[in-house]
C-alpha cells in the first residue's frame, strides 16, 4: 500500500475510533498511566523532523497540551512517584523548540514535564539517525534505521566533506545549545531523563558499546539538578537483555515498547506520540485508545 494511502486510512481510523470514544463519554480514561511523547515543536522543522514525522507546529501543539490538560492529571515526576493513574509528558532528543516554543506553553499552563536528552547533539556533534536518514537519502534508498549504530556512524563521517557536515547540521536540529539545557533543568516543572548519549537503536550495540554509552550519558546529563534515572530508548524500542541491563543499572522506570510490564522492579510503559497529523480532538483520543487497545492485548505477559 503507498505510505500516504497508508496514513490517510490510519488518520481515518484514529477519527472514526476516537469519535466514537468520546460519544461514549470516554469511559475508563483514567483507570491506567497515559504517557505521551513529543519531538520537535516549530513552525518551521527542518527536513529530518518533516520526514519522520516527529514535529508539531505551535498551533497544534497548544491545542494538544489543551485536550490532555482537560482529560489527565499530569504527573510531575520531580515531585510525584504515584504512577497508577494520570498521565506523563515527554519530549525526546532536545530540540530547541523545547525551550523556545513548548516551555513557555507549559510554564503559562503549570503543566509539568519529562525532557530525553542526548547529549551528542548538546556537544554540537551529528544526530546519528539523522545522519543514517541523510545517507540513505543520498543513496535514494529507504532508511534502515540499523544503521544508527557507532560502527555505521564512524564510517559514515570519515566520507564527509567539511561541506556535507554543514548540510548534515541544516537537515538535523536545531538542538539545544547548552545555556538552553540549564534553563530547561532550571525550571521546576522539568525532568530531565537520559536518551543514550546518542540516538542509537539499542539492539544495534555490543554490549560493550552499550555500556560505554550509558555511562558516556550518565556522565554528562548528572550534573543538571532536575536529572533523574529515567530512561526513553531511542526509536522506541529495546530487547530483553537490554531491559535487564538497565534494571541493574538502577534505572526504575524506562518507555519503551508498546505494552506496560515490568522487570524486576522497573517499570516500561510506551508512549503515544504526538505529531502534526493528530490535528483535531478526536484523532487525539483514537490515538489514545488505539494504544490502550494494543496494551489490553499484551496483558498476561508481564515480567517480574
Amino acid at each position: 500500500m503507498d505510505r500516504d494511502v497508508r496514513r490517510q486510512c490510519v488518520n481515518f481510523s484514529r477519527y472514526a475510533i476516537g469519535s466514537l470514544f468520546i460519544l461514549l463519554g470516554k469511559p475508563l480514561l483514567n483507570r491506567q498511566l497515559t504517557t505521551f511523547v513529543f519531538h520537535e515543536v516549530s513552525n518551521t522543522p527542518r527536513s529530518h523532523a518533516q520526514e519522520t514525522r516527529t514535529y508539531s507546529d505551535l498551533k497544534t501543539f497548544e491545542k494538544q497540551i489543551e485536550w490532555i490538560q482537560k482529560s489527565f492529571e499530569v504527573r510531575n515526576l520531580l515531585a510525584d512517584d504515584a504512577l497508577d493513574g494520570g498521565c506523563v509528558i515527554t519530549f525526546d532528543d532536545g530540540y530547541a523548540g523545547l525551550v523556545e516554543n513548548a516551555l513557555p506553553i507549559l510554564e503559562a499552563r503549570g503543566i509539568p514535564a519529562v525532557c530525553f536528552i542526548n547529549m551528542v547533539t548538546i556537544h554540537g556533534e551529528v544526530n546519528s539517525s539523522a545522519l543514517a536518514m541523510h545517507v540513505a537519502n543520498r543513496e535514494r534508498r529507504p532508511v534502515e534505521w540499523k544503521d544508527s549504530n557507532p560502527r555505521f556512524y564512524s564510517h559514515a563521517l570519515e566520507k564527509l566533506t567539511d561541506e556535507d557536515l554543514e548540510e548534515i547540521r541544516g537537515y538535523q536540529g536545531p538542538y539545544l545549545n547548552i545555556q538552553q539545557l540549564e534553563r530547561l533543568s532550571n525550571s521546576p516543572l522539568i525532568t530531565i531523563g537520559d536518551h543514550l548519549y546518542n540516538h542509537w537503536l539499542l539492539d544495534s550495540l555490543t554490549p560493550k558499546e552499550l555500556s560505554g554509552e550509558m555511562a558516556k550519558s550518565s556522565n554528562a546529563l548528572q550534573s543538571f539538578k532536575s536529572y533523574r534515572r529515567i530512561f526513553a530508548a531511542p526509536h522506541g524500542a529495546s530487547s530483553l537483555a537490554v531491559l535487564d541491563y538497565l534494571m541493574a543499572s538502577g534505572f526504575q522506570l524506562v518507555f519503551s515498547g508498546k505494552e506496560i510490564h515490568r522487570v524486576g522492579a522497573m517499570s516500561v510503559y510506551p508512549r503515544i506520540d504526538l505529531n502534526n497529523q493528530i490535528a483535531n480532538v478526536q484523532q487525539f483520543f483514537g490515538a489514545v485508545v488505539i494504544s490502550k487497545l494494543r496494551i489490553l492485548t499484551w496483558r498476561g505477559r508481564l515480567r517480574s
